[in-house]
């Protein structure tokens, strides 16, 4: 077993492991545990986004994204939420005003 230093990482101590150990080929993600995250679920999971999901990309001024995404996260939303919200709301809008 690998020692856990929550002090290096800032990962949460609160882990389902014995005396802030994690198994060997665990990976820390997002503040979670996500023990066995090999390479076929890695493919697994790039498969779904390629299949399944659209990605856009946006370019922004130096400085910018910062401040979306402090004021999404005060709406209680990530970014990506809150754009898509604000987009939805807008198609709404457009379709009952035509």
């Amino acid at each position: 077993m690998i020692k856990y230093n929550a002090i290096d990482t800032g990962y949460n101590t609160n882990l389902p492991f014995n005396n802030g150990t994690i198994p060997p080929n665990t990976v820390l993600k997002s503040r979670k545990v996500l023990p066995n995250y090999d390479e076929k679920s890695k493919e697994r999971t790039m498969k779904y986004l390629k299949e399944k999901r659209d990605k856009l990309t946006l370019n922004l001024p130096l400085g910018d994204k910062e401040r979306y995404k402090a004021h999404a996260q005060q709406k209680g939303k990530s970014l990506t939420g809150l754009i898509v919200d604000l987009l939805e709301q807008d198609i709404k809008e457009n379709s009952e005003t035509k």
